[in-house]
């Protein structure tokens, strides 16, 4: 995604009322796009991340001496909520891109915790990028639809209840 496409969206959401049903739809393109793109990612990082974790966990199955408690204590902190170690760098536009292709098992125990919480903080920014997508295609598709139901010469009864339809279906 070009970061000059993704400002003219970002402008164009506080503007609705001034975009053309053609924009409106080129603007939904690009974003289904990017949201391709972003759920692809996630499925990869989700295979890295499981595979990843297939293998610290035999690791410590078979390890014959006592497991550090700090060692312990990060990668049950990791396994239960990788929300909590977002990264800093959250809005920013550039994703990190680990390497999908690392042989988890050549790695040392040191490392592949940390490759392991490199991929989780990568897969909760690709996430979170994704539900930020996925919430402007419905306000653009909401839009549209109002847009239509005005243009239309819709009665103000026909007015409400498409936006009382449109409310509902996401829970307000």
């Amino acid at each position: 995604m070009s970061n000059n496409s993704f400002a003219k969206i970002e402008k164009a959401l506080l503007s609705l009322e001034n975009l053309s049903q053609k924009e409106i739809e080129n603007s939904l393109e690009f974003l289904y796009e990017e949201e391709k793109r972003l759920s692809k990612k996630r499925r990869e990082l989700h295979l890295k991340i499981d595979e990843t974790r297939k293998e610290i966990l035999l690791r410590l199955k078979n390890q014959k001496r006592k497991v550090r408690k700090e060692v312990l204590e990060n990668l049950v902190k990791s396994l239960l909520n990788p929300i909590l170690n977002l990264p800093k760098e959250l809005l920013v536009e550039d994703e990190r891109n680990p390497d999908l292709t690392v042989d988890v098992k050549s790695l040392n125990f040191e490392e592949i915790e940390n490759y392991y919480n490199q991929l989780r903080e990568e897969e909760a920014l690709v996430s979170f990028k994704r539900r930020l997508v996925q919430g402007k295609i419905d306000l653009l598709k909401n839009w549209l639809s109002l847009k239509q139901t005005m243009q239309e010469g819709a009665s103000d009864e026909e007015f409400a209840r498409t936006l009382t339809k449109l409310l509902s279906e996401k829970g307000f």
